[in-house]
């Protein structure tokens, strides 16, 4: 079962690259067109028992992956809050009918092209890189947060700015969850 897990997180990290790595339009955030949308109708529909808080239990509940929560849930409490949520960039390519309001059924479909969609796996022969920083400084340069561990959001964002610009983001998350940690980062050869 954590096998699963492991495989579906890492198609859903290769998914949201993909399509947008092939859009011709100058992105920011590292090849992925970003945006924050207006979410009060997604909201309404996924915090079921209307407290205001989205858990991961309603956001499941609503047939939604995890990887877009885990992605706005900026204090890591396991509830995002409609304020956390609308402060959040997701993929500008979510939003199917160019309104700027994200819906469920939207993030859904998303989702779904994105684990469908070919995946182009990258075999990292050596992570490391000539005169680019290695260990906590390879971290502390992406964390934005500074939480000590680089999230995809981070790493998409600050890489195109770095030596690490030619490197995939599966070359450095060795376990396939949401993090690259300092054990993951590269070393010196």
């Amino acid at each position: 079962m954590r096998n699963l897990t492991l495989i579906f997180a890492a198609l859903v990290c290769l998914g949201f690259t993909i399509p947008v790595l092939a859009q011709d339009s100058p992105q920011q955030g590292g090849g992925m067109a970003m945006k924050k949308y207006k979410i009060d109708e997604f909201v309404a529909k996924v915090d079921a028992d209307k407290d205001g808080l989205m858990t991961t239990g309603e956001w499941k509940e609503a047939g939604l992956v995890e990887m877009p929560f885990n992605m706005c849930d900026s204090n890591k409490d396991g509830k995002l809050a409609k304020s956390e949520f609308a402060a959040c960039d997701l993929p500008e390519a979510m939003d199917t009918n160019g309104d700027n309001i994200l819906s469920v059924s939207e993030m859904i479909e998303f989702d779904k092209k994105m684990m469908s969609a070919p995946k182009k796996m990258y075999a990292a022969t050596s992570p490391y890189v000539e005169g680019g920083a290695t260990g906590m400084d390879f971290i502390r340069l992406f964390d934005a947060d500074n939480d000590g561990k680089v999230t995809h959001m981070e790493w998409e964002k600050k890489r195109p700015s770095t030596v690490f610009k030619d490197k995939h983001w599966p070359e450095y998350n060795k376990n396939m969850d949401e993090y690259i940690t300092v054990d993951e980062a590269p070393q010196k050869p």
